[in-house]
């Protein structure tokens, strides 16, 4: 990820945190340092351990360690007014001189752990590689982007500056966004202990249903690895079985991504060109199986709602949801195979053989999409409610591998699935 995207991207969230705030404070029964004596440990410090057991009696799910991204050292009360109050100086000014005489609502305790682990869960997917390290002040940052050639307007700086000033020294760090091994969740758990059923003592039907159910496995041994573990000790009717399985491609897919642009040969315009082989301004299948060299017909999974695919459709293939800059570069005029680097069209083909697949069905039924919005209950499926769903049945996933799957399906772009949309899955 370039910097200047990476500032720009902290803008956005920003701004929706902002949004959140402003919420917030409107609400009868908040006062901030009521919300603090909520959240602090008792020594009148919010510490991690706290905040994420504060959030764990609201029902949501964050860990100490995704908490550790939003308060690096404990908050203090002044620490806490300068992440929880609006920019906006009316409001903060009204909500100063505010008598504390009730204690927060229930409902005002939930928008509040909503909204700190919304900003939370933002803030952890924003974690990136060594490449995005800056440190200096707000003016070292519109100098970045003007050598850089690139724009960034007041209103971006002003987010910008407080997203990334989390001391309040004037200081704007990428530091606590730096991605390292152990953010990473080992996918690790064991299943529950079973006693040991009596064969011998069952009926003929009985010990079949046993067989389909537990394939005779042990459930001593923890499950050490979900992409190499047998499914078989859940039921064969459980919804997890596809829904790890459309996890499991997700990722591999967002893995091939990741090696496909990190490629110097590749480029999207390039890559459309390699499909679109009659020149013609679209994809189809046919174009599609013949750059595959494979049975026609084959990729009709991807051509089941169009015939054909215009760019700005190859690019939602490639990338669902995601904001794509494309530069101004020309269509060169040569083979593919002439532009690309042969590991690189191998990596392509890889991708789209992949992309083609026709992906497990999940058949959700609207039972099933209520038990996933257990979370937020707003009869949508976040990545929130997702990931708590997995978790609560033994399977982890940070919210970055959950919104993979969540893009995929988001047909309107807004991060969350209706229920029409979850039928897809």
């Amino acid at each position: 990820m370039h910097l200047c995207d990476f500032f720009i991207e902290c803008a956005q969230i920003e701004q929706k945190i902002e949004q959140n705030r402003q919420f917030l404070i409107q609400l009868p029964t908040f006062h901030p340092y009521k919300a603090f004596l909520e959240l602090q440990d008792g020594n009148n410090k919010i510490t991690t351990t706290s905040l994420s057991s504060y959030l764990k009696s609201q029902g949501l799910l964050c860990t100490e360690q995704e908490c550790s991204i939003f308060i690096q050292k404990p908050f203090k009360y002044v620490d806490f007014l300068r992440t929880i109050l609006p920019s906006d100086q009316t409001l903060r000014k009204v909500i100063s001189i505010q008598e504390p005489k009730q204690q927060l609502s229930p409902e005002t305790q939930l928008a509040l752990a909503r909204h700190l682990n919304q900003q939370i869960d933002l803030m952890n997917s924003l974690k990136t590689s060594k490449n995005v390290f800056f440190e200096g002040t707000i003016q070292d940052v519109q100098k970045y982007f003007k050598d850089n050639l690139a724009f960034i307007s007041e209103k971006e700086s002003e987010q910008i500056s407080r997203f990334l000033d989390q001391q309040g020294d004037g200081i704007i760090t990428t530091a606590p966004f730096i991605k390292k091994k152990s953010d990473d969740y080992d996918f690790t758990f064991s299943t529950p202990k079973q006693t040991k059923p009596n064969l011998q003592s069952m009926t003929t039907q009985k010990k079949k249903e046993h067989k389909l159910t537990y394939n005779g496995r042990s459930n001593k041994k923890p499950i050490q690895d979900l992409n190499n573990r047998d499914d078989n000790y859940l039921s064969i009717e459980s919804p997890l079985i596809p829904l790890v399985a459309l996890m499991r491609r997700e990722i591999k897919l967002n893995s091939l991504k990741k090696r496909l642009l990190s490629q110097k040969s590749f480029n999207f315009l390039d890559a459309f060109k390699a499909l679109d082989r009659n020149s013609n301004g679209y994809i189809t299948m046919q174009d599609y199986d013949t750059f595959l060299e494979q049975q026609p017909g084959t990729s009709k999974q991807l051509f089941q709602y169009k015939t054909e695919l215009q760019f700005s459709d190859f690019l939602n293939l490639m990338m669902p949801n995601e904001n794509i800059q494309i530069s101004n570069k020309q269509f060169v005029d040569k083979p593919i195979e002439e532009i690309f680097s042969n590991s690189t069209l191998q990596l392509f083909k890889e991708y789209l053989e992949l992309l083609q697949s026709p992906p497990p069905k999940l058949n959700g039924s609207k039972d099933l999409f209520k038990l996933i919005d257990s979370v937020t209950r707003d009869n949508y499926i976040s990545s929130t409610d997702l990931q708590q769903y997995l978790y609560m049945n033994g399977l982890r996933y940070n919210a970055s591998e959950v919104s993979l799957l969540i893009n995929r399906y988001d047909h309107n772009g807004d991060g969350k699935l209706c229920f029409f949309e979850f039928q897809d899955l």
